[in-house]
């Protein structure tokens, strides 16, 4: 069998994240960056953002497939803690960053996801179940954002074919 290149992790790091107290990571929520990855990596490192507007995902993915760490994964990153009429019933009873891996998608929510990018997530999705056991399933344990936070419904937005990513994550099975 021939082994299966891992994909380059470039870490980027950010000083937005906070403990998991005693949570671990159950599910992944999926983003769209509605911008461009070297944007991001400013972003979550910018100190003249109010504290109340910092953010940070654990990862950033370029249309092209480069994959930016941002938060260490037993940490909890600042990408879903606003919670607004969700339909992922978690986001009910705890705050989603507690429990949740935040992966940003550069681009913008009505473009469509280049073959590299979905790899990429896809390959996370892998990881993550290898990792953390979080088998990969739509809207259950891969959520879009748009599943906690109603008032950003463009997230992540119509390019992202959260079924179809799930499927390929289950075809190509747990890393």
């Amino acid at each position: 069998s021939i082994e299966e290149a891992e994909p380059e992790i470039t870490w980027v790091g950010s000083p937005n994240f906070s403990s998991r107290r005693e949570e671990v990571p159950q599910a992944v929520v999926l983003h769209i960056m509605e911008g461009y990855l070297g944007y991001m990596d400013v972003l979550v490192n910018n100190p003249n953002i109010s504290m109340k507007d910092r953010v940070s995902p654990h990862y950033g993915v370029g249309k092209n497939g480069a994959i930016h760490q941002y938060v260490r994964e037993e940490d909890a990153a600042w990408h879903a803690g606003v919670v607004d009429r969700p339909t992922w019933i978690p986001a009910l009873t705890v705050n989603p960053n507690l429990i949740t891996l935040g992966v940003e998608c550069e681009g913008f929510s009505g473009e469509k996801w280049p073959e590299a990018q979905v790899a990429s997530v896809v390959w996370l999705l892998r990881k993550f179940w290898r990792e953390w056991g979080i088998e990969p399933i739509a809207n259950i344990t891969v959520v879009r954002h748009s599943a906690i936070y109603a008032l950003h419904a463009g997230c992540p937005g119509e390019g992202c074919h959260l079924e179809e990513i799930v499927e390929r994550a289950h075809r190509e099975g747990k890393l």
